[in-house]
């Protein structure tokens, strides 16, 4: 048990067993860089009361009954923090050298003048909702990333943090993020309809290219709705693959046929709604008359003989 203000510090590998309860501005940290201080009891402390994580080694309390209140980091270097509840980070500026890792199962809160800071590593935080009242600048790595990974897109508190990238769907909270930047990452999958639409072609066209992009997307998520705190989602950025027909071919007779959508993939985590509504019609070829239209006629030609050469040797051998 510490007193308010008392502190708990460890050299090289301390670990601690028990249980450790925390009183109001009491401390816990290490005493150089090469030192860690684990507690793998369950760290608690009261409602308001706060926690200071000092020294300049890393901490490491990742107990899933973990309940802390109000904490702040000064001059650590990688902390690894787990709670049962909520937790809330100091109205005073926090900094660190290293990694910060926080892991919260209900709200993690930034307080008005509560920013973040690490000079070397990332900042991680996972939790049910962000709520972010210390600005644009809360979150600053100098040489890593921050990532804010929540449930869902509604619920959150951005405050003007902008990622500059776009947002994750479709991760479960905690699961690694291998995109690249600071990001928002939701467990939450928006549905994204994906329904290929009508084209029309002449026969001896090839259409591979008419047809790959012939197909709507919507609705993407709209960033304006969240402050513009990441990136815009497009077609160009959220999906690959393209839209398909056998009627794209340049020998496929005149008709109606089907422009399938069955391999667009998602890139950012949507859950993909595929509709084949739209056909590709080949019409048939018309052969011009007058000076200069016999080379094309004869192509035409050839290519019409080269398709019934074809049909028929298939209805000879079946």
């Amino acid at each position: 048990t510490l007193a308010n203000t008392a502190a708990l510090t460890g050299t090289d590998a301390a670990v601690v067993t028990g249980s450790v309860s925390a009183g109001d501005n009491s401390q816990i940290g290490t005493t150089s860089a090469a030192s860690t201080l684990t507690i793998n009891g369950v760290l608690t402390s009261a409602a308001n009361n706060t926690l200071e994580i000092i020294g300049a080694g890393s901490v490491v309390a990742a107990n899933t009954a973990n309940n802390m209140d109000i904490v702040k980091i000064t001059n650590a270097k990688n902390v690894s923090l787990r709670d049962v509840d909520s937790v809330r980070f100091s109205n005073t500026a926090s900094n660190l050298t290293g990694t910060l890792i926080v892991n919260a199962a209900d709200n993690i809160t930034l307080q008005a003048g509560g920013t973040v800071t690490s000079s070397v590593g990332d900042i991680l935080l996972t939790s049910n909702a962000f709520i972010n009242n210390a600005g644009a600048n809360a979150l600053t790595t100098t040489a890593g990333r921050w990532g804010v990974h929540s449930a869902a897109l509604a619920g959150n508190a951005y405050g003007g943090l902008n990622s500059g990238n776009q947002a994750i769907y479709g991760r479960a909270l905690g699961m690694a993020t291998a995109e690249s930047g600071n990001r928002y990452v939701f467990a939450q999958s928006p549905t994204l309809n994906i329904t290929s639409i009508d084209q029309t072609k002449t026969y001896g066209q090839n259409a591979t290219a008419l047809v790959a992009n012939a197909y709507t997307a919507t609705p993407f998520i709209n960033a304006a709705t969240y402050g513009n705190v990441f990136t815009q989602d497009t077609i160009a950025n959220s999906l690959t693959g393209s839209a398909t027909s056998t009627g794209s071919t340049v020998a496929a007779n005149a008709g109606v046929y089907t422009i399938d959508v069955a391999s667009i993939a998602a890139t950012t985590g949507y859950t993909l709604n595929k509709s084949n509504a739209g056909n590709l019609t080949v019409t048939a070829a018309l052969l011009p008359v007058g000076p200069g239209s016999t080379s094309n006629n004869i192509s035409v030609f050839n290519n019409a003989v080269t398709r019934l050469d074809q049909e028929l040797t298939c209805a000879q051998f079946s």
